[in-house]
């Protein structure tokens, strides 16, 4: 399988190019038995490969999902590993840049960094097509992300957007889910907590934004940081993350988010990480994020791939008031051993 994330954040709209991406990095996070160079230079051929098949849009999945598969194969025989996932970070044009992230778990550390609840049974359906009318506007955000409609959100309406709701193709939608998370809010709610579906559990999250209730939703995205499935993850500290950059003075579960900075998936440490960028400038949550989250900083300090990079770099500049480089590993080792001598 190809896992790939695409950067729309810092997309700008743009189409990809008709090009292959150009290799920006290769990290490898959660062991030290082999590192991201170690990765690019074994597995030159397969990145390769990998390349070739976003030099299209949509991407060649099976050659993609070819490539992945012979590098994770391999690796995993190489370790103690009680998770391992190769991932994908496509920045389309201007960057038009690949980003490669090994994300590794071994068996010792399992317990501290995968501390999920068991993944649910239950099926509570679609309360009158409300997932799929998500699922359809989703898909139309695709569509004019890669048609080069600019989709930076500049005013969201409610606790969270993906994309503008001003543009005319997505307008209708925003009434659609106003009136459908207000009528429909107990069973979203429900399929969070108990439907097997981890599409539905994820949508349900971004539905629930509508509702514009922040005190029902955040205990329910805190848990969520504990669901077996990275996309929920995602959602839930995407969500987190627009909110507290509105207001973070909110009761956000800080300790988790600390926890998730070394979760297993890349995007759950740069959702946590982002959301952490607010809260570590309300006196609130400052202390605990300076006392607890600084060893994981300096970790994500070290990757080359700039949503895990820039993030712990911004939080440690707001905790230490230093100016020393962002690569300046050493200066910031010996800060953070001075620090937490006192």
């Amino acid at each position: 399988m190809l896992l790939l994330i695409i950067l729309t954040e810092t997309a700008g709209g743009q189409q990809p190019s008709a090009a292959a991406p150009t290799l920006r990095s290769v990290d490898v996070f959660g062991t030290e038995i082999f590192t991201g160079d170690d990765v690019a230079t074994e597995f030159k051929s397969d990145i390769a490969s990998l390349a070739a098949s976003l030099g299209t849009w949509p991407p060649n999945e099976d050659a993609g999902s070819a490539a992945t598969e012979r590098i994770e194969s391999a690796l995993k025989s190489r370790g103690p590993f009680a998770y391992l996932r190769l991932g994908v970070t496509y920045s389309p044009a201007p960057d038009n840049g690949l980003y490669v992230m090994v994300d590794v778990v071994e068996k010792k550390d399992a317990s501290r960094r995968m501390p999920f609840r068991k993944q649910p049974t239950g099926n509570s359906g679609d309360p009158e097509g409300l997932i799929a009318k998500w699922d359809e506007y989703q898909d139309k955000v695709f569509q004019l992300m890669f048609s080069g409609i600019p989709l930076q959100v500049h005013d969201c309406p409610v606790l969270h957007c993906v994309a503008p709701f001003s543009l005319p193709e997505l307008a209708p939608y925003l009434r659609t889910f106003n009136d459908g998370a207000r009528v429909h809010e107990k069973e979203l709610y429900e399929i969070v907590s108990r439907d097997k579906d981890p599409q539905h559990r994820a949508a349900a999250l971004f539905l629930l934004a509508h509702t514009n209730n922040a005190k029902k939703l955040l205990p329910v995205l805190g848990d969520a940081i504990h669901d077996p499935d990275s996309g929920v993850r995602n959602n839930a500290m995407r969500i987190m993350m627009e909110m507290a950059a509105v207001d973070s003075n909110r009761d956000y579960p800080v300790k988790d988010l600390i926890a998730a900075l070394e979760f297993p998936s890349a995007d759950d440490r740069n959702k946590s990480a982002y959301v952490l960028v607010s809260l570590v400038k309300s006196p609130r949550y400052r202390a605990a994020i300076d006392k607890q989250a600084v060893p994981s900083l300096l970790k994500l300090l070290r990757l080359r791939q700039a949503n895990n990079h820039e993030p712990a770099y911004e939080i440690l500049k707001e905790l230490s008031g230093k100016a020393f480089g962002d690569r300046d590993y050493k200066d910031w080792e010996s800060w953070a051993a001075a620090h937490s001598a006192h």
